[in-house]
């Protein structure tokens, strides 16, 4: 996960930036951000990899499993 104050790459698992020390947000929150952005550009896959690593982080959610669903059949739709 990027940390809004330096950008730098940090694990789901922490809860701080390695680099600046700045508190990072909820993985969840921040890979639902981020499967949006790809989303918004038509970057599919890439949406469908970080919607992954959410229902690994929150696997009761239904919520984002069937997100994650609806961007596999999309996918799918496309022909990729």
């Amino acid at each position: 996960m990027k940390c809004q104050e330096c950008g730098r790459d940090n694990a789901d698992r922490y809860k701080f930036c390695l680099n600046c020390g700045a508190q990072l947000e909820d993985p969840v929150t921040g890979l639902l951000k981020e499967a949006q952005d790809f989303e918004e550009f038509d970057l599919i896959a890439e949406a469908i990899e970080k919607m992954e690593k959410v229902v690994q982080l929150a696997p009761d959610s239904i919520k984002h499993r069937k997100k994650l669903d609806e961007l596999r059949a999309r996918l799918r739709s496309l022909g990729i």
